[in-house]
C-alpha cells in the first residue's frame, strides 16, 4: 500500500503522478464557501492493491450529519454542525466549531463507482473506491 499525505502532495510534486488522477482540492469557489461559514475537511488519499481509501477526520460529527453524493465522477463530503441554543447557559467562551466542512474530489474513470462504500468510525471517515480492473494488453497480429 502507498500512502499520500495530501498536505505535502502539492509542496513535493505540483504535478500528482499518472496512476492516481484524482484531483482533490479545497473547493473551487473557496471564497464563496468561507463567506457561508464552510471548511474544507482534512483528508488522506491512499492507494491499496484492489482500491483507493479516503479518510475524513469529522470528530464529534454522526452518520445522521454527514452527507456523501456523487455527481458523474465528482464525490462531495459534507459534513454539518448545527448550533443548538441554549438557554440555561451564557457561554463565557465558545471555541468549538459549529458550522460546516465541504471537501470535493474528481474521481478518476479508473474507479467503479457503483461500488463505492462509507464507514464512519471513531469521528473518522472512511470512504473505499475499488479500482476498476485493468483489461489485458491487446495484441494485434501484423498481417
Amino acid at each position: 500500500m502507498s500512502y499520500i499525505s495530501l498536505r505535502n502532495l502539492g509542496s513535493l510534486n505540483p504535478t500528482p503522478p499518472r496512476y492516481l488522477r484524482f484531483q482533490v482540492g479545497e473547493n473551487s469557489q473557496s471564497d464563496n464557501l468561507s463567506q457561508q461559514n464552510i471548511k474544507p475537511m482534512p483528508i488522506d488519499l491512499s492507494e491499496q492493491e484492489k482500491q483507493y481509501r479516503v479518510k475524513a477526520n469529522l470528530p464529534g460529527f454522526s452518520r445522521e450529519e454527514i452527507n456523501i453524493s456523487l455527481d458523474e465522477h465528482l464525490l462531495v463530503i459534507e459534513a454539518k454542525k448545527q448550533t443548538k441554543s441554549d438557554e440555561q447557559n451564557r457561554y463565557l467562551q465558545s471555541e468549538r466549531y459549529q458550522g460546516s466542512y465541504q471537501r470535493r474530489i474528481n474521481l478518476s474513470e479508473q474507479c467503479d463507482l457503483s461500488k463505492i462504500s462509507a464507514e464512519l468510525s471513531n469521528g473518522v471517515l472512511t470512504i473505499d473506491l475499488p479500482k476498476i480492473a485493468e483489461a489485458p494488453l491487446k495484441k494485434i497480429k501484423i498481417d
